[in-house]
């Protein structure tokens, strides 16, 4: 987790972290989350809590949403990997455009180097 938080800060959450190992409950998916997780990986939690461990922890993430008075009328859904990938990849090509856009209003200090030496 400690890795997810250090990764997530570092990045500004430029790319999409899965949060693996140790979800055993909606506690741990949470923490995964809080650190930066944008998904989560349940595998060892599954094979030992049995199928209904997705239905608790979405029923506990959708709990602390509430808790916490995010967007009331938000509702927590399951997606695909493809579809938060595509997310992120729009997330990724819109900082890109920005920092071009950005980038050409910048001084070209070759430019300026050359006119403070003249």
């Amino acid at each position: 987790t400690e890795v997810i938080r250090y990764l997530s800060e570092k990045s500004n959450k430029a790319f999409t972290i899965i949060g693996v190992g140790g979800i055993h409950s909606p506690e741990d998916a949470q923490e995964k989350l809080d650190a930066g997780a944008t998904l989560i990986q349940i595998y060892t939690g599954f094979v030992y809590e049995g199928p209904g461990l997705i239905k608790r922890i979405l029923k506990g993430l959708e709990g602390a949403v509430e808790q916490v008075n995010l967007h009331k009328s938000r509702k927590l859904k399951l997606k695909t990997i493809q579809e938060v990938l595509n997310e992120q990849q729009e997330l990724v090509l819109g900082r890109q455009k920005e920092a071009r856009k950005n980038s050409s209003k910048m001084l070209d200090w070759d430019q300026v180097s050359k006119g403070l030496l003249s």
